[in-house]
């Protein structure tokens, strides 16, 4: 089985940490800004998206082709973004997150922590502050000004910023490609036996899980709401008349 090594920069009017991904990534307005990966490797290649072509045909082809793992940093992104924004729904068995094989191996969550853990060569390691600070001016909407009506960045009027953050989705392949490397080559052998039949399996539950949701009756959470804010408002009242405090929900009553 050979690796493709995937990662995807988008962009959305949501904030993914509080819409959280699958509302993000599925939201209308979510679109994916570029493609960039490596089989096993070679080159890195990087693909700007379009309205016409979302991804290449040998991008997709690759993605398609089940005799290739898919390794990506935080996969569960890539494998919704495929889903929302390419029509391509994969089983998780198809993916090897190398966030979770971190985990597993007690390093931090974020990537660029990872490398530094590591110790990595600077080279193989993620873009710091600057590049990320590029990558959200184009992720991101904009404020529009009356100088400038325009409601995001793009290519076009932000060009002098695109050839960072291109290469900062670059080295976001280069990082994750080190990181599966730093384990593959150290621990070869507990990879393809324990870590393969035991702890990866837990991460395809958690994708299934997670995709799955957990039911929940709305009408009772929305009434449940309703009767907290009567009995909230009732009881603070009942405080007040117990206490002979203006406010008995002031912190500062003296």
């Amino acid at each position: 089985m050979g690796l493709l090594h995937l990662d995807f920069e988008t962009y959305g009017v949501l904030d993914l940490k509080k819409a959280g991904l699958y509302r993000y990534l599925s939201h209308p307005r979510t679109e994916l800004l570029l493609a960039q990966w490596a089989v096993d490797d070679s080159p890195i290649q990087v693909q700007e998206a379009s309205s016409q072509t979302v991804l290449s045909p040998e991008l997709e082809a690759l993605v398609r082709d089940s005799r290739h793992y898919i390794v990506a940093f935080n996969a569960a992104f890539e494998r919704a973004a495929l889903k929302f924004l390419c029509g391509i729904d994969l089983p998780p068995e198809r993916f090897i997150c190398t966030q979770a094989l971190a985990y597993h191996f007690s390093y931090a969550g974020s990537m660029s922590q990872v490398c530094d853990q590591l110790e990595l060569p600077q080279d193989l390691r993620k873009m710091g502050a600057d590049g990320r600070s590029v990558m959200l001016k184009f992720a991101k909407p904009r404020r529009p000004s009356q100088l400038d009506p325009s409601t995001r960045w793009n290519k076009h009027n932000a060009s002098s910023d695109w050839p960072a953050f291109l290469q900062y989705a670059e080295f976001d392949v280069v990082a994750s490609r080190a990181i599966w490397a730093y384990f593959a080559d150290r621990y070869p052998d507990y990879l393809r036996t324990y870590w393969w039949a035991e702890e990866r399996p837990l991460w395809v539950i958690d994708q299934r899980i997670n995709e799955r949701g957990w039911p929940l009756d709305s009408q009772l959470v929305s009434r449940a709401c309703v009767l907290y804010l009567a009995l909230k408002t009732r009881m603070r009242e009942a405080l007040d008349q117990l206490t002979g405090l203006a406010n008995s929900n002031s912190r500062d009553q003296f």
